[in-house]
């Protein structure tokens, strides 16, 4: 079933789907079993179409609002991963921003998957427009933002469901997978700081998790809240790519009168590949961290209570330089690039004290060896914590 406007009802196939695209990917944690390019595609259609499944709601729970815009295999991916994951109270919204690709003919081969709204603009409308027209086609209670080219972990819409069943939170920060082109995991140490599970109560959401709210397919929020921070469509003022860290801050601190979740069951599978898909498309790291910081600044100074305005934005700047040297570190940079990145951004962070003790050694450093590194850190950190606990007994 397609709901949509004009144009997209009149694209739904009359024929049973069948869908031309084979995902380029071979991850371990997902199995496409539904399509391929093989004869078997309509055969494995019809055995889809023939299995029982329950009636969707008319109200659904959980709205997956995805914008896309020129990634019809990666978008692909994407809806494999959730329709293996049939919920009556899942629905999919997609908003395309004008494609010149076969998007449209490859959403329309998921019309079994029910429901789907779709629409598409003309043109190109921007990241922000789409992401709001999105938003405002989702029926559902939450709405569950999510890039067009990751992908669900198998399980993942039945966890996110029992947690709201059970919480009825503001928002949920679960986790993600961070993984290369083909879904395939990057290698990681465990966490020096493992991420717990937290309940976090309205006042304190911004301090504790509002440097994480700008991860974009991590952000499930109550779909009300949404429609009452975009009222005002201060949003607009924003800078260019950044209204969802606009919107998730300006709710966390105004409007999240029933906390916070913060999970770490990872429900995502990030390509770290958009990342150097952007650097390549603007021209340089240091031009996207410094674009980076100057938008997020921007979302922080018009949301972020003054009392902690300060501190909040010395740990988004630290967050950002960490993600964005983790990804350009695990792109395997030449000698070069490294001591043309350790003299630029020492020109910029030399005076601060983490600059020298976070950041050079990533830069410096190749990924086996910080992560090395970091597992020691870790692995001493454990010790220590043993020791203190034993001395505490006696």
């Amino acid at each position: 079933m397609i709901e949509g406007d004009a144009s997209a009802q009149a694209l739904a196939p009359t024929l049973t789907p069948v869908w031309t695209h084979k995902p380029a990917i071979q991850s371990p944690y997902i199995r496409f079993t539904l399509f391929d390019r093989s004869a078997r595609s309509t055969e494995n259609a019809n055995k889809y179409m023939l299995i029982p499944h329950p009636a969707p709601s008319a109200h659904p729970v959980l709205s997956i609002c995805i914008p896309t815009y020129q990634r019809s295999s990666k978008l692909a991916v994407l809806l494999n991963s959730i329709i293996c994951q049939d919920d009556p109270r899942l629905e999919v919204v997609i908003s395309d921003n004008g494609s010149s690709d076969d998007t449209a003919e490859m959403v329309h081969g998921f019309s079994f998957l029910r429901p789907l709204k779709w629409h598409q603009w003309e043109k190109n409308v921007g990241f922000d427009c789409n992401l709001m027209k999105v938003v405002s086609l989702a029926g559902g209670d939450y709405c569950w933002l999510v890039g067009s080219d990751d992908a669900l972990t198998p399980g993942a819409v039945a966890h996110i469901l029992d947690l709201i069943d059970t919480y009825r939170p503001s928002g949920i920060l679960p986790s993600a997978t961070i993984c290369d082109a083909d879904l395939y995991p990057v290698p990681e140490n465990p966490p020096v700081n493992p991420i717990p599970f937290e309940k976090i109560s309205p006042n304190e959401i911004i301090s504790s998790i509002g440097v994480y709210l700008g991860f974009f397919s991590l952000q499930i929020v109550r779909r009300d809240l949404w429609i009452q921070a975009a009222s005002d469509e201060r949003w607009q003022a924003t800078a260019k790519n950044w209204s969802q860290y606009y919107m998730m801050l300006k709710i966390a601190a105004n409007l999240a009168v029933n906390g916070w979740l913060r999970d770490p069951t990872r429900v995502i599978l990030y390509r770290s590949s958009s990342f150097t898909d952007q650097i390549d498309e603007i021209g340089s790291i240091h031009t996207k961290i410094i674009n980076d910081l100057t938008a997020s600044m921007e979302a922080i100074t018009a949301t972020v209570p003054p009392y902690i305005l300060k501190k909040f934005m010395n740990d988004r700047v630290q967050f950002e330089i960490r993600r964005d040297m983790f990804f350009w570190n695990n792109a395997s940079q030449s000698w070069r690039n490294r001591m043309d990145m350790l003299l630029s951004g020492g020109r910029i962070l030399g005076k601060y004290y983490w600059w020298w003790t976070k950041m050079v050694p990533i830069i410096i450093m190749p990924r086996g060896g910080v992560m090395a590194l970091r597992s020691a850190v870790a692995k001493a950190k454990e010790v220590i914590r043993i020791v203190n606990s034993r001395s505490n007994r006696i």
